[in-house]
């Protein structure tokens, strides 16, 4: 399996052009051309409850991946920003949950290929902006990042 370590000329072996965050993913195979329905599209929620809580209703992370063909390690993290929200501009960073790791196949001769991860008991410490990132293991930086603001 590989780590996704780095290649000679400096470009990772996987990539992702997408990270998008809904309720649930549909996928129609009678549609080849557009197979995936990506149903109740999130970018805030408002949870009922006192904070910390876990969410009540399950999360699906719907990417889109592209590379070297192979088997790699994915993970997606959660993590809760510090952010002056007046200027817009983030100062701190606390990771609230780690899933995966997640076995990611991706088969030759296909340009994109498309996943999903249905992430349950999401926990929540406190309302504010959330960043959830993608990442391969041995690469430090996230192949894509989607933000979830929390309202309290």
């Amino acid at each position: 399996m590989s780590t996704g370590d780095w290649t000679a000329g400096g470009e990772p072996d996987i990539g992702a052009r997408c990270l998008i965050i809904c309720r649930e993913v549909q996928f129609d195979a009678a549609s080849p051309e557009t197979p995936y329905s990506l149903i109740g599209l999130l970018t805030e929620i408002r949870p009922r409850g006192d904070y910390p809580l876990v969410l009540g209703m399950p999360l699906t992370l719907f990417a889109e991946f592209f590379g070297q063909a192979g088997e790699y390690e994915v993970w997606i993290d959660l993590v809760r920003l510090e952010y002056d929200e007046d200027n817009g501009i983030v100062f701190g960073e606390v990771e609230e949950a780690s899933y995966g790791p997640f076995v990611l196949t991706l088969l030759p001769d296909l340009f994109i290929q498309s996943r999903w991860y249905f992430l349950r008991k999401v926990p929540i410490t406190e309302p504010g902006l959330h960043e959830f990132r993608l990442r391969v293991a041995g690469v430090t930086a996230p192949l894509a990042v989607q933000r979830l603001f929390v309202r309290g």
